[in-house]
């Protein structure tokens, strides 16, 4: 049998691997949108270094351009009620200001809800085949 201490040694390296190996992005972030922990999924999609988010260089804030702030808004609305917010389309502006839009979802975490949990995907391949689909129907 596990003591406690190996039980969560256990479990937090179950938790780094998932993140890790995840096929999305997974960040996590201070309320006023420093983003201090990401997988290399979510660094490639904005297309920043790990050297630029240790250098807590990052935040989510100023990637979003402005007129996807009003749906942050409303999703930290509601997270604030209900812990997480469903997910939503928005775009990140990349390292190199190109734009790449995603599909994000969040969770609050901590005993204050200080923090956000972050899951992203990047959509491009379906934002193509929806404007290809629109191109042949018109």
């Amino acid at each position: 049998m596990l003591d406690e201490t190996e039980r969560l040694r256990r479990s937090e390296a179950r938790f780094e691997a998932f993140v890790k190996h995840a096929p999305i992005g997974i960040a996590s972030s201070h309320r006023d949108g420093r983003i201090f922990e990401a997988n290399d999924v979510y660094l490639e999609m904005i297309g920043y270094s790990r050297a630029e988010l240790e250098a807590g260089t990052i935040r989510w804030d100023v990637i979003t351009p402005a007129e996807h702030l009003p749906a942050d808004a409303r999703a930290i609305e509601e997270a604030e009620r209900t812990g997480r917010c469903h997910a939503y389309e928005k775009e990140y502006y990349r390292r190199d200001g190109t734009r790449v839009p995603i599909l994000v979802g969040f969770a609050f975490v901590g005993d204050d809800n200080g923090e956000a949990l972050a899951f992203t995907i990047e959509v491009t391949a379906q934002k193509a085949a929806e404007a290809e689909i629109r191109r042949l129907n018109s």
